[in-house]
């Protein structure tokens, strides 16, 4: 059990196609995260340097990043 990658629980296969699933919408969002909080965070650290956006309003940017990130990431809870 510790050296395999999936453990059934139970006597349904089916559940091997669930976790496969799951793995794949893991996957998907998790290069999402990394893409829109990669893109809020540049776009306004860059803002605040060059002084066209007040630092208050880009640390709220990264704020709105993490936000977006926790969000994304819950739609993984619904079925």
């Amino acid at each position: 059990m510790k050296a395999a990658d999936i453990v059934l629980m139970g006597n349904s296969l089916e559940k091997i196609l669930t976790a496969f699933d799951l793995s794949k919408k893991t996957w998907r969002v998790v290069r999402q995260n990394l893409f829109w909080a990669f893109f809020y965070n540049t776009l306004g650290m860059s803002l605040a340097v060059t002084g066209v956006l007040n630092p208050i309003m880009a640390a709220g940017a990264m704020l709105l990043s993490s936000l977006s990130v926790i969000g994304n990431s819950m739609r993984l809870n619904k079925k």
